[in-house]
């Protein structure tokens, strides 16, 4: 049951590529908050895979963040290809509100 679960969730899941200003874009893998109060992101740099099966992962200050692409579900594609359209990312930037 737990399978079958966990095949109808990934098939309505969007991943999140994250940029930042110092790092590689990379996959979305969770968010954090430490004792300190401070958020971090994990990421997964997918395109830098040097054994099979293992992805370089670090984590990234939530502070660093400039933007955000949220790739569309797989659902969401088979959706667009009934009716003849093509699902496309959505993006998003964030810039700083001190200055």
């Amino acid at each position: 049951m737990k399978k079958l679960i966990s095949k109808i969730r990934w098939f309505f899941k969007s991943d999140r590529i994250i940029y930042s200003k110092t790092m590689l874009p990379g996959k979305k893998l969770f968010s954090f908050k430490t004792d300190t109060g401070k958020r971090y992101v994990c990421i997964a740099f997918t395109n830098k895979v040097k054994f099979k099966g293992m992805m370089p992962i670090t984590d990234i200050l939530f502070d660093d963040i400039t933007a955000v692409r949220k790739l569309p579900s797989p659902f969401k594609k088979w959706l667009y290809r009934q009716v003849g359209k093509k699902a496309r990312a959505i993006m998003y930037h964030f810039t700083d509100k001190k200055n």
